[in-house]
């Protein structure tokens, strides 16, 4: 049996091939749309996600909860069930129509927060964050996939950059569409409302963008799906060669796994206390603040995906894709400062500074990650591995981050700025942690690649030589 790794180009004839045929079949209007959709979609998805964090106050009032079970609905419930099934999808995604599967994954997410929307109690609404979370896990393996089979390499990093920016518009978007629609469906008890008497604001606003979810579901029969690039290897890869590849390039892929992981738990905490931990820092309630916090995402987020995926291209096509992971830890490390400072800012003007540095290098460091794993990770494996990343980044980072910040701020007591205090501590050291290890990471690409300094990552001489063996 053929390995997948014997089919990865190995000479400078091989890749100036592929570089060709990458042109040939590369079609830019279709591409190019295609992209778009998956942004809208990644849009939708963390509106979907983020959309809680902005009524965290009146679910808590409804449904007389603590901190613990909104940290447990913010992060365990969605991130658990996301990380499970995450794995068992990009298995799918790799072997079967990506297109289908991404289509029934937004059926199934807008669904279950239509469920969300008409719950009770707690545990309906850990049901419906759950059903939310499965049917997610399937959009990131399945774009990434068809984003690398559908863009030759030179081009790779402005279209992850626009995926990237459609779900950091969505942080952003989520805070102001839930903030606006709280706003305007409060006191929405009234007869206007009668159809759905006895509901509370919190409760329309998910109704609302769950529905959302099945027009953008229906745009996905638009996508054509591309041509896989290692489909004349002539087999999926079997398990043993994924496992194989792994064990062969373990100098990068553990330290990117604990990247995502320390990196979940940064991105994940901030995303859901910090409008909660400026609203009590600032006595104002977190749907005035997370509107505002969504706006400088907003006009921050695009920005940095312009600027960071034209750097990453052309360092592609100057053969130093290698130094991309480089450039990400001095990012973070620039990140560090300005996240741990936010949450403890006593006035708006110092605060809105350091969320903006933060969001621009921030959008950079997860440009960065997903461009790294599409250097690595073979055509027919990066679904799973873009699962296994994830179940790192939703498992460690969704599932403890949220829950995390609750239970420092509880050590720390029973006091306006404990969320901020707590939230500081964890994200400041979780960047400086993930400076260091892209560090190693980019040591470790250094270590592992070929002989021949190409333009991308390709298998070193001795994963060559196990392929063959």
């Amino acid at each position: 049996m053929t390995s997948i790794d014997a089919s990865l180009p190995t000479g400078r004839e091989t890749t100036a091939q592929l570089q060709e045929n990458d042109a040939l079949a590369f079609r830019p209007g279709r591409a190019w749309s295609m992209v778009a959709i998956l942004a809208l979609m990644i849009l939708l998805s963390f509106i979907d996600r983020y959309a809680l964090t902005v009524l965290v106050g009146p679910i808590k009032h409804d449904l007389q909860l603590t901190d613990t079970q909104i940290g447990l609905l913010l992060g365990t419930a969605f991130g658990v069930f996301y990380s499970c099934v995450g794995l068992p999808l990009g298995y799918l995604v790799d072997n079967y129509n990506r297109r289908n599967l991404l289509i029934a994954g937004v059926a199934i997410w807008s669904s279950m927060t239509v469920l969300s929307g008409i719950a009770h109690n707690f545990t309906v609404l850990f049901i419906g964050r759950m059903g939310v979370g499965f049917g997610e896990a399937v959009l990131t393996p399945a774009a990434y996939s068809l984003i690398k089979d559908a863009f030759p390499e030179n081009l790779r990093s402005r279209a992850y950059g626009v995926y990237v920016f459609g779900s950091s518009v969505g942080i952003g978007a989520s805070l102001v569409v839930a903030g606006g629609l709280a706003h305007l469906f409060d006191g929405a008890n009234s007869s206007h409302f009668s159809v759905l008497s006895g509901l509370s604001t919190w409760q329309y606003v998910l109704l609302v963008i769950g529905a959302a979810g099945f027009p953008i579901a229906a745009l996905g029969l638009l996508i054509r799906e591309p041509i896989r690039r290692d489909s004349e290897a002539g087999e999926s890869p079997r398990i043993a060669d994924v496992l194989r590849h792994v064990r062969l390039n373990r100098r990068i892929y553990f330290p990117l796994l604990a990247v995502y992981a320390i990196w979940g738990i940064c991105v994940y905490s901030y995303g859901a206390w910090l409008p909660t931990a400026i609203g009590r820092t600032w006595q104002v309630p977190a749907t005035v603040v997370g509107p505002k916090y969504g706006f400088v995402t907003m006009c921050l987020a695009p920005l940095a995906a312009v600027l960071f995926s034209l750097f990453f291209d052309r360092l592609v096509q100057a053969r130093r894709a290698s130094r991309i992971p480089m450039y990400a830890g001095v990012a973070c490390l620039v990140v560090a400062v300005p996240t741990a400072i936010g949450p403890l800012a006593l006035w708006p003007a110092p605060t809105w500074i350091c969320l903006g540095i933060s969001t621009f290098f921030s959008m950079g460091v997860q440009l960065a990650l997903i461009v790294v794993l599409a250097q690595i990770a073979p055509g027919r494996m990066i679904g799973k591995m873009s699962a296994a990343c994830f179940l790192c980044l939703n498992l460690v980072g969704l599932g403890l981050g949220p829950s995390l910040v609750a239970s420092i701020a509880g050590i720390i007591g029973d006091k306006a700025s404990a969320i901020g205090q707590a939230l500081s501590m964890t994200v400041g050291a979780g960047w400086f942690s993930v400076g260091i290890l892209f560090v190693w990471v980019w040591l470790g690409l250094r270590r592992q690649r070929s002989p021949r300094a190409g333009d991308a990552y390709t298998p070193c001489a001795h994963e060559r030589d196990a392929a063959h063996s």
